[in-house]
């Protein structure tokens, strides 16, 4: 599927111009990953996104961006003790009658939820598809700083986190149905509102200057806000940061918008 072109654009914002790889000690003990976060197959999802994660000690600044999903809230968790990976085609199953991917059926590859990233309070597990506690929109955009368990920041140095955004538009009505059936993971969803729509996995950033970051940044509780459903403003990210990101973030966005042309003229070619 081919990606939005507003999305590849939307998305240079929030990236970094270093490859992903190993990870590698930042200046000041701050290390950063990334996720792309892609369809997950057989779930008929035409978004994409893209996540960052900025960790310190235990403290990580996570920013999620997407694009071209159902307009609808959207859990989105930190998954770990799985196989560090998204599910793929083969992890499908039939769900009332319809061949897609639960929560439960890619749990294998991604693994279970650790994190909640609500946009205020309780981030445990314990409110994974709370619905007012998500974002909401086709396009997100989120932001928020939480504290992460020990287990979680392990995760991350071995490469085995896993960021998942769930909820699916699967027969193409524009809201959360029951296509699919009741969902496995909640009593009070559908399969649509829990199933996976995009997923990536937390790659290690190289080691590059750090942004410029407000006091209040560093110290945003992991019990305050982020991002409010909908909007574009965080209460913990200050303009210098937004705009050195912007910047830093140009050959990304290049990079992304080559991509975006090269496959679709593949796709011609193909026919």
């Amino acid at each position: 599927m081919q990606r939005p072109l507003y999305a590849a654009v939307a998305f240079a914002a929030m990236a970094s111009t270093a490859a992903p790889g190993a990870p590698v000690a930042q200046p000041g003990g701050v290390q950063r990953y990334q996720a792309v976060l892609d369809p997950v197959p057989t779930n008929r999802v035409n978004g994409s996104g893209l996540a960052n994660l900025q960790l310190s000690g235990t403290q990580a600044q996570v920013t999620v961006a997407t694009a071209g999903l159902v307009n609808s809230w959207h859990a989105l968790h930190i998954h770990i003790h799985g196989q560090g990976r998204c599910p793929d085609a083969s992890m499908a199953r039939q769900h009332n009658h319809q061949t897609a991917i639960s929560a439960t059926d890619g749990a294998p590859a991604y693994g279970e939820i650790m994190t909640s990233l609500t946009v205020s309070g309780d981030t445990s597990p314990a409110r994974a598809f709370a619905s007012d506690r998500f974002p909401s929109g086709s396009n997100l955009a989120y932001g928020r700083t939480v504290t992460l368990d020990r287990d979680t920041v392990e995760a991350l140095e071995y490469g085995t986190a896993v960021l998942v955004v769930h909820g699916i538009d699967y027969d193409g009505h524009g809201q959360y149905d029951d296509a699919l059936g009741p969902s496995e993971d909640n009593a009070t969803q559908t399969q649509d509102a829990t199933a996976p729509a995009l997923c990536g996995t937390l790659r290690a950033l190289a080691a590059s200057a750090p942004p410029a970051t407000s006091p209040s940044a560093a110290t945003t509780a992991s019990e305050s806000g982020g991002y409010a459903k909908g909007s574009g403003t965080s209460t913990g990210t200050s303009t210098i940061e937004i705009v050195s990101l912007v910047v830093a973030s140009a050959a990304f966005a290049g990079a992304l918008i080559a991509a975006f042309y090269s496959r679709a003229v593949a796709k011609r070619l193909e026919r």
